[in-house]
């Protein structure tokens, strides 16, 4: 009882209504069947009832146990639509709103861009023919015309070069061909001389760069173990003059005796009481006029357990004792020969890059003779003939070079890398042409799937950038496709399962039940001011003709459990033990107690399998949860099996019409019950079950 107590507190108000709904339904059965028994000739006052208890009737019915969750309806399948490339839009065809049919046309791009596109395509065509019409021809065998032609060729650019030649050699001139072949071959060779010695200027300068940077670094390396020193004796931040500075030059440029510094001298009496670290008078001993820091100072002198020496210059020390100048000393040391490295390695870079750059002016000035001497021996021979000449033969040279190079390519094998590269240019067209012709095919957008334009983001006239093609333009949804999105508290989830049966209601739709199947059930559950939920989806199945709209109520009765035709008796009617259940049977004016045997239950019906009948009169305390043993057989998920026609309670339909209407009276008097009877799974009241009396 206590148990029921607390679940009763945890149920909403309308779930607490609908279960003194049940027990008032309860007592009216036990009512009528009361009158039934005395119709029958059975008299009342022969069956004496204690106070508090009634009979009832063992009927025949079905047994549903189910839960209820409130969710809303949605529409899973829906998708984005977009065209997929860039452009402008010309125009959409459809509204927010419209239904649509697979494959119709939703929206155009404009023919600016469809003109566009068809202008790639033909180029890719261009292309692609191209390339392979350059692979054929590097594929097919020379015929014998075609080295015919090549060795006449050459044998004709001999001719040419031959005749060239006496020609130049028919005009006199002060100058040999040797001698104006040689001022040529000069000037070639001061030019290439020139080139290598600016190529010598970069490389010197890269290389000497680099080794000035390693110099730097190996500075900047000591700079920090000195500043490091530094800061231990004097608690001072050096600055780049002072790293050019000896430690002695350094204490004599700050005024620093090093006599006296590092000495008692320097501490007062007043100083060296507060000494031990305490944190207030760090501030207040340092001077900030004085570029080091008094406190570190005064805490070598005052802490250090050693003795501690500005110079230890004919001092014999001990091993604990430190010498500030010396220490110093041994790490600038350091410093000024990392500095003389830097100093050399930038000495040795500037005389580097002058004798690359002396190289250079030597060159230019090499180039600046030999070009001098070629145009004394064009001058001088004072003869135009005489240069067209010389250039007539290095074309006629140049041609037979060529005709040669073509008779060896048609004797030669075609190269495989090139034959691999010319392969390669024709699938990256092949490519490209596919690509124009897909994105030629884009420029209508069409349904993906029959539905619902749910969405329209965009309109004629809008833009579509090259990096956000994929915008979407608007949204289709697949009506037929259901789905109510619910909500199962933590102990109501553990006793359902994906693929379990549901019947769900709809607020917009009353009186009809929707058939429907558990299809994901969420693995994580969400805490919402202490109260655990877990979303739960369910697949409806929807008549042909019926259009859902999202976002509707709706009411999910989940099966848990059903058990058809079976004989049932009210929880309240056992006595016994868990061991050996037993009811007490009113037979002919006696209660007789009779041992039955039990199987489930819905926490306000049982179904007894043994030991009683259909018809049989039960005795019952008529009250809900007095017997502890089986009212929580199952968890008070609601009312389930008090189902029947005109929402009438299980037996029901055993009853005589003038007993339905006064059982119809009572429902109406306490609050009603649509439909087809109460489930088990909500208590919420006006919902509909599958209840026993069905």
């Amino acid at each position: 009882m206590i148990g029921l107590v607390s679940r009763l507190n945890n149920m909403s108000t309308g779930q607490v209504v609908a279960i003194w709904i049940v027990v008032a339904v309860i007592l009216g059965i036990g009512a009528v069947a009361f009158i039934q028994n005395r119709d029958t000739g059975e008299s009342a006052a022969e069956v004496e009832l204690e106070e508090g208890q009634q009979l009832v009737q063992v009927v025949r019915g079905d047994l549903v146990n189910q839960i209820t969750s409130s969710g809303s309806v949605v529409f899973p399948n829906r998708q984005e639509v977009s065209f997929g490339l860039a452009g402008t839009i010309g125009e959409i065809l459809v509204s927010e709103g419209d239904s649509v049919t697979a494959g119709q046309e939703l929206a155009r791009l404009d023919a600016t861009t469809v003109t566009n596109l068809e202008r790639d395509l033909a180029q890719a065509d261009a292309d692609l023919q191209r390339s392979r019409e350059t692979l054929e021809e590097l594929m097919e065998p020379p015929t014998a015309l075609e080295v015919v032609e090549a060795e006449a060729a050459i044998a004709k650019a001999e001719l040419a070069v031959q005749n060239a030649q006496e020609a130049l050699q028919e005009i006199e001139d002060p100058f040999t061909q040797e001698e104006i072949d040689e001022a040529l071959a000069d000037v070639t060779s001061a030019e290439e001389a020139l080139a290598e010695a600016r190529e010598d200027v970069q490389a010197t300068i890269d290389e000497h760069a680099e080794k000035v940077q390693a110099a730097v670094d190996a500075l900047d390396e000591v700079k920090a173990a000195y500043q490091e020193v530094v800061t231990n004796f004097l608690g001072q931040t050096l600055t780049e003059a002072d790293y050019r500075l000896s430690p002695g030059e350094f204490f004599t440029a700050y005024g620093i005796d090093l006599n006296t510094f590092f000495s008692d001298v320097q501490l007062e009496d007043a100083v060296t009481s507060v000494l031990p670290l305490t944190p207030g008078p760090q501030s207040e001993l340092d001077d900030p006029e004085t570029p080091w820091d008094e406190f570190t100072v005064y805490r070598w002198i005052a802490l250090y357990p050693g003795a501690i020496y500005g110079n230890c210059d004919g001092i014999s020390t001990a091993p604990q004792d430190v010498c500030v100048l010396q220490d110093m000393e041994r790490v600038w040391s350091k410093v000024d020969a990392a500095q003389d490295a830097v100093d050399t390695a930038w000495d040795n870079a500037e005389k580097a890059e002058d004798n690359a750059n002396k190289a250079v002016d030597s060159a230019e000035d090499a180039l600046e003779s030999a070009e001098e001497r070629l145009e004394e021996v064009y001058v001088t021979s004072d003869n135009l003939e005489v240069q067209v000449k010389v250039h007539d033969v290095a074309v006629a040279k140049a041609k037979l070079d060529d005709a040669r190079v073509k008779l060896d390519e048609l004797d030669d094998a075609p190269d495989e890398t090139t034959v691999s590269l010319r392969q390669a240019q024709i699938a990256a067209n092949e490519a490209s042409l596919t690509l124009a012709k897909e994105q030629l095919q884009l420029v209508t957008l069409v349904a993906p799937f029959a539905g619902q334009v749910s969405a329209v983001h965009m309109g004629a006239g809008d833009t579509l950038n090259a990096n956000a093609a994929n915008n979407a333009v608007l949204e289709i949804v697949d009506t037929t496709v259901a789905e109510v999105d619910a909500r199962l508290d933590e102990i109501d989830v553990l006793n359902v399962q994906v693929g379990a049966e549901v019947v769900v209601e709809l607020d917009g739709l009353p009186g009809a039940g929707l058939p429907g199947v558990v299809r994901e059930i969420s693995q994580t559950g969400e805490n919402q001011q202490g109260v655990v939920t877990y979303p739960i989806q369910i697949s409806l199945q929807t008549p042909p003709l019926l259009q859902l709209r999202e976002g509707l109520s709706a009411t999910a009765n989940i099966v848990l459990q059903q058990e058809s035709d079976v004989l049932l008796i009210p929880v309240t009617s056992i006595a016994g033990t868990v061991a050996q259940p037993t009811v007490l049977v009113s037979v002919d004016g006696d209660v007789m107690e009779r041992a039955v045997a039990l199987g489930a239950s819905d926490g306000f019906w049982m179904v007894v399998t043994e030991g009683v009948s259909e018809g049989d009169s039960l005795v019952s305390t008529g009250g809900v949860g007095d017997a502890p043993n089986f009212g929580n057989t199952a968890r008070l998920g609601g009312l389930g099996g008090l189902g029947g026609p005109a929402g009438l309670g299980g037996g029901a339909g055993n009853l005589t019409p003038e007993q339905r209407q006064a059982l119809r009276e009572q429902f109406r008097q306490a609050g009603g019950f649509g439909g087809q009877g109460a489930g088990a799974g909500g208590g919420q009241r006006g919902q509909r079950g599958q209840g026993a009396g069905q």
